[in-house]
């Protein structure tokens, strides 16, 4: 079907059906796929879509998340402590308790 071959308000039915099917990525994408040319700026907006068409595509990307899952990984520890003494917090930032506030 060829969206511009129907009249007018089929037309918007059709396309307001497309809009609420997709996510707002998702239509960038196939915007983008169809032609749709971003500026500089837009570009930094969003991320580049990536397409997967085939199945061998696809199967790639599975393969290389698996890979990446896989993969050892650092165990990291946060020593966290909450600090709230006024005191404390100044000395952290090296700020000397003597000086006044202008």
């Amino acid at each position: 079907m060829d969206l511009f071959d129907l009249p007018e308000k089929e037309f918007e039915k059709e396309l307001n059906k497309l809009v609420k099917s997709q996510t707002k990525e998702q239509l960038l994408c196939d915007l983008v796929k169809g032609g749709l040319e971003l500026s500089k700026e837009d570009k930094a907006k969003w991320i580049d879509p990536v397409y997967i068409d085939t199945e061998e595509e696809a199967e790639m990307l599975v393969n290389a998340l698996e890979k990446a899952a896989a993969a050892p990984h650092k165990n990291i520890n946060v020593d966290y402590k909450e600090v709230t003494d006024t005191v404390e917090i100044r000395k952290m930032f090296g700020v000397d308790n003597n000086e006044k506030d202008n």
